[in-house]
This record gives C-alpha cells, structure tokens and sequence, in this order.
C-alpha cells in the first residue's frame, strides 16, 4: 500500500540491501538501514523515514530491538524468518502499544514448510489469521526478468541469496527450519 508506513524485515543484511534496491527500481518509496552504513548514515535514513508521511523501511532483524518503531508505521513486515518467535511476537506487541490510536498490523510470510512456526504464536496467544498467496508465479517472472536486465540488481540478489541461506541454515529453531528441506528450484 503506497499510501502506508511500513517497517520490513529480513534475516540478513544482504537480503535488506538487495530488496531495498529492487523496490526502489520498482519505484517505491524505499529506505534501508543496516549494519553495512555508517552510523550517520544509517541515523540519517532511519529518521528521515520518521519524518515520512508514507514510505518502506528495510532493515535486518537483529537491528529491530534497538530502534522504536515510528507512531506513523501502520505495517510491520517480517519478509523471511525471524531468529526466534519471540522477536516477531514483541515486534507486533511494539506496534499494537505504540501506536495505539493508529491501527498498526503485522504481515508474516511463511513457506509451508515453516508452519510449524505458527505453534509458538499459538502458545503465546498470538492471534492470527492464515492467507494463501495465489497467482504470484506472474509477479515472480516479472521479478526474475527486471533481475536478469540489470547485472548489479542481480549482483545483489546472488549476495542475498547467499546470506539468505547461511543464515537459514544456522537458524535455531532447525525442527522447522531445515535448509536441507528447501527446493532451490522455486
């Protein structure tokens, strides 16, 4: 929604960096801040996106305890798996009490293989509702062909991928994360 603040997260910087970039060349308005910035850098994009009537904020999930969330944000993202439930679980609690006159909501993307994650959520008394995502293999071609045309969009997504991928592979939660049970392929 172009007309909504919203915080993104990702396992890696890698992955931060390289999102970043591809909804900015999709024409978003898009900030990054992450472990590879100065920290005036890094200080300088995160409160301008405070001071943002709309816009995206892509940032690593080891990065999201030590910055309050915006009063503005109205949606809070977690694009890849966080380290632990417990950080998503008390990411949605800082957007439902912070911003507590605004309506804040929270997205999680899971892959079936992950849904075993959803348990945590339940034991937490979580609430939450399950979406399927349809028709995306039309956006995902798209996608792949804007990253095949441009060598340094596609620089990055290998790096991400990468990143992605160690990451994943070192996650604690390895009941439900199991790099040996991702299909490459897709």
């Amino acid at each position: 929604n172009t007309s909504s603040k919203v915080l993104i997260f990702f396992s890696t910087t890698k992955s931060t960096q390289y999102y970043a970039k591809l909804l900015d060349r999709l024409k978003f308005d898009v900030r990054a801040v992450h472990n590879g910035q100065s920290r005036s850098t890094f200080l300088t994009e995160f409160l301008a996106f405070g001071r943002q009537r709309t816009g995206i904020l892509c940032l690593p999930d080891f990065q999201a305890n030590d910055l309050a969330i915006p009063p503005t944000v109205s949606w809070l993202v977690q694009f890849e798996p966080p380290g632990d439930p417990t950080e998503y679980i008390f990411r949605v609690s800082r957007i439902s009490s912070e911003n507590a006159g605004s309506s804040g909501r929270a997205l999680l993307f899971l892959t079936p293989a992950q849904y075993g994650f959803l348990q945590y959520y339940k034991a937490a008394g979580v609430k939450y509702y399950e979406y399927e995502m349809h028709a995306v293999s039309n956006v995902q071609r798209d996608l792949v062909r804007l990253v095949r045309r441009d060598a340094r969009l596609r620089r990055y997504g290998a790096e991400a991928y990468r990143s992605y991928m160690v990451a994943y592979a070192g996650h604690g939660y390895r009941d439900i994360y199991n790099v040996h049970g991702l299909r490459e392929d897709r």
